[in-house]
């Protein structure tokens, strides 16, 4: 029969591997917070760009210089100052309305972290028309660069993909 101790040492010692166990399991890493930090940005993004808060967006969601590279053509731009990125989001909701265009749906976020400091997130969404028919194609994929910054997490560049 084991002693009194020999059983109180193997009780501690399965306790304590236990708790590590749980412990690596349940507590976020330094991934999960990106992902969920980053997450938690480009739902953001999407609140306010069907809310059409182009400002907001401008200031808080992006950060010049941002790399842009549309939908429609493989020929990359770059926005130097919030501003004109304002500008050409705000033109890019009047194409959009001009097609009766009333809201972007998000269908999912594939998130993935890249250290620390940066993020790279594929959205996957569609633009609904009022009558909830899509503008283009019913599933579209944009792919973002996001770094946090002092000032917090900021999209730096976005790709529209053009086969999906």
């Amino acid at each position: 029969m084991l002693s009194k101790r020999f059983r109180f040492v193997l009780f501690a010692l399965a306790a304590t591997l236990l708790t590590v166990a749980w412990a690596q399991e349940n507590v976020s890493g330094t991934g999960d917070t990106v992902v969920r930090e980053a997450r938690a940005h480009m739902l953001r993004y999407v609140a306010l760009a069907n809310q059409e808060k182009t400002e907001i967006i401008a200031e808080e969601i992006y950060e010049t210089p941002i790399l842009m590279i549309p939908f429609d053509n493989a020929q990359h731009r770059v926005q130097d100052s919030a501003e004109q990125f304002r500008k050409g989001f705000d033109e890019h909701l009047a194409q959009l309305k001009r097609q009766n265009w009333k809201q972007f749906k998000l269908h999912r976020l594939d998130v993935r972290s890249a250290g620390k400091d940066l993020a790279f997130v594929d959205m996957h969404f569609v633009w609904l028309k009022v009558d909830g028919k899509p503008i283009g194609p019913d599933h579209r994929v944009a792919s973002y660069v996001l770094a946090k910054k002092k000032n917090g997490w900021r999209i730096i560049a976005v790709m529209g993909n053009r086969q999906i």
